[in-house]
């Protein structure tokens, strides 16, 4: 079932986040380094994956790059869910 948050236009949602961000700064803030975070660590992982594959490292190189790939993934799955699950709140309590 959709959120109200997910049944926005993209304009709506464009505004909300706005909203969200005079508000609540120090939390969009936060969301943000995650965001950022993430993307570094799926970067990396990917580079010294690369890297190994050029080197034929051992496989224990490979398995901590694709644990740190998992991770990474991970929680930027997670903080987006969370992100939209906290922006339907603030919608509905508007």
């Amino acid at each position: 079932m959709k959120t109200k948050y997910e049944r926005l236009s993209k304009k709506e949602k464009q505004e909300v986040i706005k909203k969200f961000k005079e508000k609540k700064y120090d939390l969009y803030k936060k969301f943000r380094n995650m965001v950022i975070l993430c993307n570094i660590g799926i970067t990396y992982s990917l580079i010294a994956f690369f890297y190994d594959l050029l080197v034929k490292k051992i496989i224990f190189y490979y398995i901590i790059d694709i644990i740190i790939l998992i991770f990474s993934l991970c929680v930027l799955l997670k903080v987006n869910k969370i992100k939209k699950d906290i922006l339907n709140d603030f919608i509905l309590k508007k």
